[in-house]
């Protein structure tokens, strides 16, 4: 009875260790994706690096800089493999900015992710 116990332990445990890291990986989003929103006085710098899976992929970002429900700038960009955006804008003072990326890799859409920073 013991044996038969332990032996279901140790096959559960196994399992475990093997699914457990498959479901903590991001599935949509490579490792240093997403965007980064940095203001320093009435400059906001947008950045944001998407790299796929494999260097084949096609992918295309696009970035959007929003105050409140206003789009104060947009930027994309479209490569294979690897896209990176690195543009700035003018903000006022004593307000909160969203960035938001949208990402498409080879025509599928992926979720948007988004930063907010404070001027």
């Amino acid at each position: 009875m013991r044996k038969r116990v332990f032996s279901a332990l140790v096959v559960a445990l196994l399992l475990l260790v093997i699914i457990a890291p498959a479901h903590a990986l991001p599935i949509h989003r490579a490792p240093g994706n997403g965007p980064r929103l940095i203001i320093r006085g009435t400059t906001a710098t947008c950045s944001a690096v998407y790299k796929g899976s494999r260097q084949s992929d096609s992918i295309s970002v696009t970035l959007k800089l929003k105050q409140g429900g206003t789009v104060i700038a947009t930027w994309s960009d479209s490569d294979t493999g690897s896209v990176s955006i690195s543009e700035s804008c003018t903000v006022q003072k004593g307000k909160s900015y969203v960035l938001v990326m949208s990402a498409t890799v080879n025509g599928v859409s992926k979720p948007d992710v988004s930063v907010t920073a404070n001027s």
